[in-house]
């Protein structure tokens, strides 16, 4: 069996629990996913030495986790959310007004 074939057959066979595994780690689907395929790419640039390893599950979710770290790391401050801020008050540039006229 090829380098390829192997892998293709890792990712065949684990795919579905790299992504639960992504899924606890990051608590989204669409996110779990992204994680496990870059985890997985990670992996394919050194898979003729992953392959020889004891348990190539164990490197995946050693990669995996440092991946989730590495990104929430990353998040921290670029992500702000807004939609459950209240309202900041804005000063008046000028003094209130009675624009009102009274007839003459």
């Amino acid at each position: 069996m090829t380098d390829e074939e192997s892998f293709r057959e890792f990712v065949t066979i684990r795919w579905t629990a790299l992504v639960r595994t992504a899924y606890l780690l990051t608590g989204d689907h669409g996110r779990a996913e992204d994680l496990a395929q870059t985890t997985l790419e990670k992996m394919h640039r050194h898979w003729r030495r992953i392959a020889t390893m004891e348990s190539p599950d164990a490197y995946a979710r050693r990669v995996m986790t440092n991946l989730a770290i590495s990104g929430s790391r990353r998040k921290r401050f670029r992500e702000v959310s807004i939609v459950h801020r209240p309202p900041v008050p804005v000063a008046q540039p000028w003094p209130a007004t009675n624009l009102e006229r009274t007839p003459s």
